[in-house]
């Protein structure tokens, strides 16, 4: 893969400006984009940073920090729309000035909590118009003489979950060096999101690339999940499920994982597609799940839609020791990395060109790991708090999240309720414990011997991992 052409330093004065002309999406957001246009009215593609700041807020500061990421970053001051011949183009303007004018808020100490995740939940609920408005909104609601809740949420199309990160970073810095009558110091760009963009979709096919999703993926079987219903989930609403994993769990898999030459989340990917076996019999079958697909240095601090997805297929031999399928997924995984820029609508295209439009074209179940703890957004002479509404549209029909590197380890099962009912769903979220439970206690233990435990089997299990492993 070649590196992206550098822009040029000076002035442009060959071409007219970008908001004229329209520049190609990135395949990524192509793919983004065509599925808003079924569902145009859909919000399933928000993604939010939501800040309660406690102290004395320096609004100009706040201000003038947003309006330079503003210009910093293209895909925050870009419009999308369908040129004459239906195909979609991205309008970068020149400029875009955010107007920070704090709305009052008269609600009691005892109604202020619930009224903050009110506006959180209802920020995150309302859809972007892409062709005639910015993929940003900026919400600044006072709470009281030195509270504040800053709401800014996205599009999918211009922001992914690394952008998000380098959001954080930035307008922590910026504030902070404005408050302190500093200058702002931010590592230069090597080049823009548009023009990253143009190269993606102007370069040849991945002809390597392609062949290897071709081979790994070559005959995969349909997953039929353990749902109430049969369907299509996607877009319907989300019934999410929390669950904490002990602490002995997660240094068994720790260990599963190093003796099996693998990483932590390969060890919880195999007890997810366990899961899945267990639940229907099935031994061949893909799981989705998301890549940075940021493999170019220049892409590292730019804002915008890079994210890709891949597949991870499970082959499962139910008399495999649970340590040899972890060795499989891990390689599964590193072979999914190594191809994650391939993007995922040719990777459909090349092993399911007749595909139905009825299901996912390669995978019914999700997954994906959280390594540390969100970004924090510490700003100067503030104390803040981060507001997590829960997500309320389903992006696919079964997703697992682990977050087995935070403090306290958890698992979020999150299932569309088009196809779920909520028993089932806690029912799913405390069966995949326990078969992390399970495949953390003995790594030698055929997959077969994997069972669906109950309370009392679970308790067991938990037992022998108290007095073994110790990291």
């Amino acid at each position: 893969m070649s590196a992206p052409v550098r822009p040029r330093t000076g002035p442009r004065l060959d071409r007219p400006h970008p908001a004229l002309t329209g520049r190609p999406l990135a395949p990524q957001q192509r793919g983004l984009w065509f599925l808003q246009q079924l569902r145009p009215s859909t919000s399933e593609y928000n993604v939010q940073i939501a800040l309660r700041m406690r102290g004395p807020l320096r609004l100009a500061a706040l201000q003038n920090t947003l309006n330079l990421l503003v210009l910093r970053h293209e895909p925050l001051r870009t419009t999308i729309r369908a040129d004459a011949s239906g195909q979609p183009r991205q309008y970068v303007w020149p400029s875009r000035h955010i107007s920070l004018d704090p709305e009052p808020v008269r609600a009691s100490a005892d109604e202020l909590d619930a009224h903050v995740r009110r506006i959180v939940r209802q920020e995150v609920r309302e859809p972007f118009d892409l062709a005639a408005g910015w993929p940003m909104r900026v919400r600044l609601v006072r709470l009281g003489d030195e509270d504040h809740l800053l709401v800014l949420t996205f599009n999918h199309l211009a922001v992914d979950g690394v952008s998000l990160s380098i959001l954080s970073d930035e307008l922590s810095a910026v504030y902070a060096a404005l408050v302190a009558g500093e200058p702002v110091r931010l590592p230069d760009l090597d080049l823009t999101f548009a023009e990253h963009a143009a190269w993606l979709a102007g370069r040849s096919v991945d002809g390597a690339g392609l062949e290897y999703w071709r081979g790994e993926l070559d005959g995969v079987g349909d997953l039929e999940l353990p749902a109430d219903r049969a369907g299509h989930g996607v877009g319907a609403s989300m019934i999410t499920v929390r669950r904490e994993v002990s602490e002995p769990t997660v240094r068994g898999l720790t260990a599963l994982a190093r003796s099996a030459g693998s990483s932590l989340f390969a060890a919880c990917l195999t007890g997810y597609g366990l899961l899945l076996h267990r639940c229907t019999g099935q031994r061949d079958f893909a799981v989705g799940m998301p890549v940075a697909a940021r493999t170019e240095a220049a892409c590292e601090r730019i804002v915008g839609c890079f994210m890709n997805t891949v597949c991870v297929r499970f082959r499962i031999n139910p008399e495999l020791p649970i340590r040899g399928l972890v060795q499989q997924t891990g390689r599964a995984v590193a072979g999914a990395l190594e191809h994650q820029t391939v993007p995922f609508g040719e990777v459909v295209r090349a092993v399911r060109p007749g595909r139905s439009t009825a299901r996912h074209p390669l995978f019914s179940a999700f997954c994906s790991a959280v390594d540390g703890a969100p970004p924090a957004f510490p700003l100067a002479g503030l104390t803040t708090e981060v507001v997590v509404a829960d997500y309320p549209v389903a992006r696919f029909d079964l997703n697992a999240t682990f977050a087995l590197g935070l403090r306290h380890a958890a698992i979020q099962l999150e299932c569309s309720d088009a196809l779920f009912e909520p028993a089932t769903a806690r029912q799913l979220a405390d069966r995949l414990v326990s078969v992390l439970d399970w495949t953390a206690a003995d790594g030698d233990r055929p997959v077969a011997s994997v069972p669906a435990l109950g309370r009392a089997e679970r308790a067991h299990v938990l037992s022998l991992l108290n007095g073994r492993h110790d990291g």
